[in-house]
């Protein structure tokens, strides 16, 4: 009898075992990083401890019969440079991203009935101070986000900000708080962005962003200043950028972390990527989309101008230009 309860939950184990491999494989099919079969050995020990991490996560979600959680820190607000984009609000980019993780959580409900959640970690509050975003520009962002996915019925989706944690401090105080209880210094930001990969590549990519910005906001200064002051700024984006992951890690310690920015799986992130973009940086808060014969991508709104594409509207009244 025993030696039968035995063989039952060792059963069940593997069933589970089984079920988590694939709804990690409808992750990865969505990822920066080609899909792979879980079961191949990989050479690199530190990638396989941070899949077994991913699996361990979405085993427990499955033992107690949950919906699988993935947690997103993205969708801040539009970058104020209007060569880049549009306006202050969402346009069909961000539609279109939201759908993209959406349909992940419904491929995953295929195989799970429980399905799946991804919780949008807002971040636009965190840094809006540092990238010359107004405050209040962040708050239309968001309200306007928040109306997208109820209006379209994007049922696997929610949202948290800096708001939700602090609601009864000023911005800036809730950013003071943020930036004094969790996080690094900066002294050790400078230290991980030279002596770490994946830090330094961080790095380099909000640092182009940064600069691309002051160098149309800041046109007053010289290009060392611009250098200069943009480098500091990218590495306070990335102190107070891992604060909030810190923070969000602490609100929702069991959660499968997804990533806007291209990432090794050996950081325990996934990427994913929202939107075809020519490079794997690009995103619906930088840039505008494009529709031509290959179909939707990203391109910054100058770009989109001096192709002399049509600035239209979709059905759903998304902006987007259009070269077909």
């Amino acid at each position: 009898m025993n030696l039968l309860q035995n063989g039952s939950v060792v059963s069940i184990k593997k069933e589970q075992s089984s079920l988590a491999k694939k709804i990690f494989n409808v992750i990865m099919n969505y990822s920066h990083l080609k899909v792979f079969d879980i079961e191949i050995i990989f050479d690199d020990p530190d990638v396989n401890v941070a899949v077994q991490n991913h699996l361990k996560k979405i085993n427990s979600f499955i033992h107690k019969n949950e919906p699988i959680r993935l947690i997103l820190p993205a969708f801040p607000a539009k970058s104020p440079n209007r060569e880049k984009t549009l306006g202050i609000k969402p346009d069909l980019g961000e539609f279109l991203g939201l759908k993209r993780l959406n349909k992940i959580c419904s491929q995953i409900q295929q195989i799970y009935t429980p399905g799946a959640k991804v919780v949008i970690c807002s971040d636009g509050r965190v840094f809006s101070d540092i990238v010359q975003v107004n405050d209040d520009d962040v708050t239309t962002y968001s309200e306007a986000l928040n109306d997208m996915i109820k209006r379209e019925n994007i049922n696997y989706l929610e949202t948290f900000n800096l708001d939700n944690v602090f609601p009864e401090l000023s911005y800036d105080e809730m950013r003071y708080e943020l930036s004094n209880n969790y996080g690094e210094s900066i002294e050790e930001v400078k230290y991980n962005v030279k002596n770490q990969e994946s830090e330094k590549n961080l790095f380099n990519g909000l640092h182009k962003f940064v600069y691309e910005d002051m160098s149309v906001l800041n046109r007053e200064l010289s290009k060392n200043q611009l250098k200069k002051q943009s480098k500091e700024i990218a590495y306070q984006v990335i102190q107070r950028s891992h604060s909030w992951s810190d923070l969000v890690a602490k609100f929702f310690p069991e959660c499968i972390r997804i990533s806007i920015h291209p990432q090794k799986l050996n950081t325990g992130k996934i990427g994913i990527q929202l939107v075809k973009c020519n490079h794997n940086w690009g995103t619906p808060w930088h840039n505008v989309v494009l529709l031509d014969e290959e179909g939707y991508k990203l391109v910054k709104n100058k770009e989109a101008k001096e192709m002399g594409a049509e600035l239209i509207s979709s059905q759903k009244g998304y902006s987007f230009y259009s070269m077909v």
